[in-house]
């Protein structure tokens, strides 16, 4: 169902984190009669505490499943394992049906080819899909498939009730001991044994086409790819291993496909940079769950409930911290900077100037729970309004954490100065965005309707961002409107193209390498990069599969310093642009989005790497976190 949340000071300040126990169905067959009972024991008391107030056929069966979970759950995750089993039976019958549906479907594939299963076996089986009830959704597949992995080791090795339709699979695993070459190859039993758990992984079905891979490999005298691969796995660390072996196997295909290459880690890095973000992707998705089910006060166990809170008490606490330290003073400090018409001198100052901005655009989307860039504005922010919320909320909040400077009560003018930041912060972004891509889009074949538009607001966006002032805010609110519109419709007009074959098929891992080492910072208007060059005519493919979409791996953002967990209402995604560097064909930012008041939608409605955003509940902020490169083809 969830995990429960842990910040370790120590490690990473600020990190929130989510704690997902590994789950063994095995371990309950090999109880005595004492361990059974003390566990049995365990359950009245819990179920005459926590489902009193069920009734009926739902109380009997949160009995029986608690009972069952009782005697599988390690104990020192007893307590979270019963409250989760509690949790899964409590959910209305549509999404409970269908989890147990999907985890049956999970399980059966791998077992389908055992005819008339032996009692144990059938035990065994039956508590893989029992088990599966504590596991979170997102990550469903991946643990169990490797709790399916491990229950075909233990029907493997117990040769008394090993089923017939095995002994295919008994000897490959025979022959694979000689294909391994164990004369002349020091790490045959580490490839073996990598190879055993990568067809283990497999459904039934794929069992002969898996084996038929694994032999080419090995006749073709391609095994050092395995080696290569689990060495770099293990200094990856953290992978969960179904992913790695996922990745692996996708490797092998890969090598039979292109053969030996001049450098292995051109060939393996890219496949576990997207194993790694898919990895990440999934524990966001994770940590998303969880801290929901936090809020919404489902019970984890008293020390689970109790370091979940913590966890989100440190959330806001960080929170707390980022805004004493983005002080009026602060704020009018970068005005002024930004008012000078000569450019900045200092690299530290220009950052400060992007940090205090980007903060006020965020503080500005937070009072008018919506974007900048709203349609139809009618009349000014109600600044007298947002001092007296401000109030009211510095009024209840402890006192910040640490050396954090202590922040004066906002006044009007505070609002005001904040506002104005934030528009012309966005027109910053708008201008600059047309000013790179107007070029790029005016080659691509772009209409020229759109074109004329977006070229004529350069001026006024040029005005509201040196001077907003000047502008009138209801003018000011509107004109970006416009021009969010206007460089919708000029990115829809832009000719498609077709894509060279390497980009198609590269670009995906090496943007994902890029991603997984650059710091995402607020504000941030620079960064690595993506090692996949590219002709110009490539930017409509990249568009087309990357902008506006989830960057779901991500958990964090660093914020003047400090590093600040993503809020339930935020998250990043991807915005493809032209480049403002010559020496690069086009670039790939992150953007800061925020989720439409009233909503609790995901920021994708689907799962993967780079899904789409759902633009119906959530907003871009164009607050940038980093800005990719991406380098022509020669």
């Amino acid at each position: 169902m969830y995990g429960w949340l842990n910040c370790d000071e120590s490690h990473t300040p600020g990190e929130i984190s989510v704690v997902i126990p590994g789950w063994d169905p095995i371990a309950a067959l090999s109880q005595t009669d004492a361990q059974r009972k003390d566990r049995l024991d365990q359950v009245m008391p819990f179920v005459t505490t926590f489902i009193a107030q069920d009734t009926g056929d739902v109380r009997n069966r949160i009995f029986h499943s608690v009972r069952d979970i009782a005697l599988m759950a390690q104990q020192e995750f007893h307590d979270f394992a019963m409250h989760m089993c509690v949790a899964h039976e409590r959910l209305p019958d549509g999404p409970r049906l269908a989890r147990e549906a999907t985890m049956a479907q999970i399980v059966d594939v791998h077992f389908s080819e055992i005819g008339a299963p032996s009692a144990k076996q059938v035990q065994l089986i039956k508590n893989a899909k029992k088990i599966a009830i504590l596991i979170p959704d997102a990550i469903m597949a991946t643990q169990l498939r490797a709790i399916c992995c491990h229950v075909r080791g233990e029907i493997l090795t117990d040769i008394s009730t090993r089923p017939p339709e095995y002994a295919g699979l008994v000897n490959f695993l025979l022959e694979l001991a000689q294909l391994c070459d164990p004369e002349h190859n020091s790490r045959h039993e580490d490839v073996g044994s990598e190879l055993v758990n990568v067809l283990l992984t497999r459904p039934s079905s794929r069992f002969e086409s898996v084996q038929a891979q694994i032999r080419q490999l090995l006749t073709r005298g391609l095994g050092e790819v395995v080696t290569q691969t689990m060495d770099r796995l293990s200094a990856l660390g953290g992978l969960p291993i179904v992913t790695g072996l996922d990745a692996l196997l996708r490797i092998i295909e890969d090598t039979l496909t292109h053969g030996r290459p001049a450098q292995w880690s051109d060939l393996i890095d890219p496949h576990l940079a997207v194993a790694k973000a898919l990895n990440d992707c999934e524990h966001n998705l994770v940590l998303r769950a969880s801290v929901a089910a936090v809020r919404a006060g489902v019970p984890m166990g008293s020390e689970r409930t109790r370091q979940s809170q913590a966890a989100l008490q440190t959330m806001q606490d960080m929170l707390r911290a980022v805004d004493q330290k983005m002080t009026p003073a602060r704020a009018t400090t970068a005005r002024q900077l930004r008012a000078k018409a000569a450019p900045l001198t200092s690299a530290q100052a220009a950052e400060d100037l992007d940090a205090v901005q980007s903060w006020s655009v965020e503080r500005l989307v937070r009072w008018i729970e919506g974007p900048v860039t709203s349609a139809a504005v009618k009349q000014p922010i109600d600044r007298q309004k947002i001092v007296a919320r401000e109030r009211e909320a510095r009024r209840q909040a402890p006192p910040p954490r640490g050396n954090s400077p202590q922040a004066g009560a906002l006044t009007e003018a505070d609002v005001g100065g904040m506002i104005e930041d934030a528009l012309s912060a966005t027109a910053r972004f708008f201008l600059d965005d047309l000013n790179e891509l107007l070029p790029m889009a005016s080659t691509l074949g772009a209409d020229a309707k759109a074109l004329g538009v977006c070229a004529d607001l350069r001026g006024p966006l040029a005005k509201l961002a040196v001077q907003p002032s000047s502008v009138d805010e209801v003018k000011a609110r509107n004109l970006l409107q416009t021009a969010e519109a206007a460089t919708v419709a000029l990115r829809a007009s832009v000719k498609q193209a077709k894509a060279t074959a390497l980009v198609e098929s590269h670009f995906a891992a090496q943007l994902s390498a890029a991603l997984s080492t650059e710091p995402l910072v607020m504000g941030k208007r620079h960064g690595g990069v993506v090692q996949c060059a590219v002709r110009p005519s490539d930017w409509t493919f990249v568009a087309a599969n990357f902008h506006s979409r989830w960057l779901s791996r991500a958990q964090r953002i660093e914020v003047d310093g400090l590093p600040l967990p993503l809020d339930a209402d935020q998250a990043l995604a991807l915005y493809v642009t032209a480049s403002s560097l010559s020496q690069y064909a086009f670039d790939v930012s992150v953007h800061l989005w925020r989720r439409r008041p009233g909503s609790n939608s995901l920021p994708s409605d689907h799962i993967g790497l780079y899904p789409p955003m759902n633009e119906a509940d959530w907003f871009d902020t164009y607050i940038p976190c980093c800005v990719l490169h991406v380098p022509p083809a020669l």
